[in-house]
């Protein structure tokens, strides 16, 4: 896995804005059940197996949230998140200071209007649902997506970096 192994291994890193847990969780919606589960970078091949991965991803949409309520500046700070949808499925990817979280449900307002199973603060979108041209697996772009997996700095490596780059892997375009 080249140097996302090493990342997502090395322990906790203390970092500016929080405590890096070098952990991908995944969050499954199935009607009122949420499940959590964590994944290390040796653990991954386990989660590119499980059911939906090998779905073509159909429309990737970029969102962002407020990052506490009642927040008056909401144009440079901001949470980001992606929003993509495959055949069966609709998925959520984002970083915040400890982990990246991937969700899926059938339900698309599931991955938009939650976050491991709490209301997200007010969202909105960045860009509209945008048609994925080359139709690829996210099983395809998982090892593009965990290299960008390393430890949170509230400046260099936050939400908002991180959304870009996965918008990017998922779209080919860039997210401005």
């Amino acid at each position: 896995m080249g140097s996302s192994s090493s990342r997502l291994n090395s322990g906790s890193l203390q970092s500016k804005g929080g405590c890096w847990q070098n952990k991908l969780r995944f969050v499954t919606y199935d009607g009122n059940n949420v499940t959590e589960e964590d994944y290390n970078a040796s653990d991954l091949h386990s989660l590119k197996e499980k059911e939906g991965f090998d779905e073509p991803i159909l429309e990737v949409q970029a969102l962002k949230s407020s990052l506490f309520e009642n927040q008056t500046s909401k144009s440079v700070f901001y949470h980001m998140f992606i929003v993509f949808s495959t055949r069966s499925w609709h998925w959520s990817i984002e970083k915040d200071a400890g982990t990246i979280t991937l969700q899926r449900s059938r339900n698309k307002c599931d991955v938009k209007s939650k976050l491991c199973g709490q209301p997200r603060k007010e969202k909105k979108d960045l860009i509209k649902n945008v048609e994925v041209a080359s139709r690829f697996s996210i099983a395809k772009k998982m090892l593009d997506i965990v290299d960008l997996c390393d430890s949170y700095h509230v400046l260099r490596s936050n939400c908002k970096k991180f959304g870009r780059e996965v918008y990017k892997i998922l779209t080919g375009n860039k997210l401005t």
